[in-house]
């Protein structure tokens, strides 16, 4: 395939900047060459820009397992976002470009006048996802076709009236459709399909069919207890007899009466060979010479694979809330292990903080006690002048991120507007809120809880330098120009309250809460603002506690060759 084609979808798609019309769980369909794909856009937080094509059932059902990842262990966050079935193509800075990507970038770029070194611009970058699989980079001439296909599509759609692409229902609206495109010459036709149904959570259950290590390991001795936990290692492998590197499971195991850990060997695609994995577990039993007599388990996964297997050999299985510390510190023990065993350390620690952002920026990050105990190392990163720039700074985006989800409550219910003319009360509480413009760029802003709407857009205006020349406007559901939750300046829409009328609780700011504030209606200035914790302390001026990125000039000045010769 000319790659030309495919870099000028690409491009052609960018322009548009759908991640800003679009939430992240809005798809569409096309139909390829064999079978459907679901098309998700997602960029709506502001970062990791992106279009992936989900192919089939088997696609769809691995985009619905990353939305079903909420108060899960960051090991099933893991085991979705690796587990996932997609062509997948990502707009990024250059430092952030795999060598592959711009060996194949860098001749459209020369042929297309694009100059690759300044730090603003973001580029396309193509990779193939399978499970449990190194991402690999896109070469194969169907794969990159299927690319082109969903980006002309997607641009055919955001111009097509009868279908407007900002009303795609989300993927929980089961009752809704979407459109499913058909290449038709140049254009498309459409024809609405059932959303796909959600799928049931569910692990493999685990199974053997070797009748002789099961007879081996009856005749063993039975003592003590094992802690158990199937987990993902985090480092990609090489395997035996495959050209690409996977991403294996293991079994942990700690003795819960001797303290000691059990070595069971790693194990690919333990999902769809779940006899292999059993089968290691019973080699374990033969080099220790034992069998215990119970296992403790702390989570679904492991207890379904061994469930029936352990009733089987009459071993005890039981179900507990805690993990004992012996399997904890044995499963910090195999990280930094596995992070640090590397060919390349540098490497290992960037795979390392790119995973740890990736969750974040899904919002599926939960507080997983190793977490914690990454962050000292962390700071040191962050302030230490050996350590290259590029970590140090993965290494603050992390320990930012962190701070949020350290202080992150469970949102309240958003309270309903209590009516115009409402005078400022007085509060003992604050709100820190995140105002980010562009990627890189963004202020963390302390106002009181009972500040005016208005009170906030100054705030915001002055953290990045702007004047307050143009009218404003506030969407509390966190969709540009959206009717179903906004708030306007005074003068600009008669229908509802002014955002000089209502305070940041009446609308409905509570940690977590993510919204937008639009600035100047002709240059669309586009904040994303999140509401990253609630003080208690009150605050009588709005003050900027934290500053990252140079804020962009409001009114930039252009060079002569940029207007028009009439001009």
């Amino acid at each position: 395939m000319n790659r030309d084609r495919l870099y000028d979808a690409a491009f052609a798609f960018q322009a548009l900047n759908l991640w800003n019309r679009l939430s992240d769980d809005q798809i569409f369909a096309i139909r390829g060459k064999d079978q459907i794909y679901y098309i998700s856009i997602t960029g709506m937080l502001g970062e990791h820009y992106s279009l992936s094509a989900y192919p089939g059932k088997e696609g769809i059902d691995s985009l619905w397992k990353i939305y079903q990842m909420t108060n899960v262990s960051e090991n099933e966050e893991m085991a979705a976002f690796f587990g996932k079935t997609a062509l997948f193509c990502e707009f990024v800075p250059k430092d952030e470009l795999y060598p592959q990507s711009v060996e194949m970038l860098s001749p459209y770029a020369k042929d297309h006048r694009m100059s690759m070194r300044g730090k603003k611009r973001l580029w396309p970058q193509f990779f193939q996802c399978r499970p449990f699989r190194e991402m690999a980079c896109m070469d194969k001439d169907e794969e990159m076709n299927t690319m082109v296909e969903a980006f002309e599509a997607a641009c055919w759609l955001y111009r097509n009236p009868e279908r407007p692409i900002h009303s795609l229902a989300h993927l929980y609206e089961s009752d809704q459709t979407l459109p499913l495109l058909h290449r038709e010459g140049d254009g498309w036709s459409i024809e609405e399909i059932p959303m796909p149904a959600e799928p049931d959570i569910s692990y493999p259950i685990g199974h053997t069919p070797n009748e002789m290590y099961m007879a081996r390991v009856r005749k063993l001795k039975k003592a003590g207890t094992w802690a158990c936990k199937l987990k993902l290692y985090p480092v990609p492998c090489e395997a035996d007899g495959m050209d690409e590197k996977v991403i294996p499971w293991e079994l942990l195991a700690a003795d819960l009466d001797t303290g000691k850990a059990i070595q069971i060997q790693m194990v690919r695609d333990y999902e769809t060979r779940t006899e292999v994995m059993l089968d290691k577990i019973m080699e374990a039993m033969f080099r220790e010479k034992v069998c215990p007599e119970a296992f403790c388990i702390c989570d679904e996964r492991t207890y379904a694979l061994l469930e029936d297997w352990s009733a089987e050999m009459g071993i005890e299985l039981s179900m507990e809330e805690e993990i004992p510390v012996e399997l904890e510190e044995l499963e910090e023990y195999r990280d930094a292990q596995a992070y640090m065993g590397a060919e390349n350390p540098l490497d290992a620690v960037e795979e390392m903080l790119d995973m740890m952002l990736l969750l974040m920026d899904q919002d599926r990050f939960s507080n997983h006690p190793q977490m914690a105990e990454y962050i000292s190392m962390l700071r040191e990163m962050e302030q230490h002048p050996d350590v290259p720039g590029f970590i140090r700074s993965k290494a603050s985006e992390v320990l930012e991120k962190y701070e949020y989800y350290q202080s992150r409550q469970k949102p309240k219910a958003a309270g309903s507007r209590k009516g115009k003319g409402k005078k400022k009360t007085k509060s003992t509480k604050s709100l820190v809120i995140s105002v980010s413009l562009d990627t890189g760029c963004y202020r963390h802003i302390q106002i009181s809880d009972q500040a005016l709407l208005e009170d906030l857009s100054l705030a915001i205006l002055h953290a990045f330098s702007f004047d307050n020349d143009h009218p404003h406007a506030f969407f509390m559901d966190n969709q540009v120009y959206s009717r179903w939750d906004a708030y306007y300046a005074r003068g600009v829409d008669e229908e509802g309250p002014a955002t000089d009328e209502v305070s940041l609780r009446e609308a409905g700011m509570q940690p977590g809460k993510k919204f937008k504030y639009l600035f100047d209606f002709g240059d669309d200035w586009t904040f994303q603002c999140k509401v990253l914790r609630e003080l208690d302390e009150s605050t009588s001026e709005a003050k900027i506690i934290r500053t990252k990125g140079e804020a962009p000039d409001q009114y930039p000045m252009w060079d002569d060759e940029d207007w028009d010769e009439d001009e």
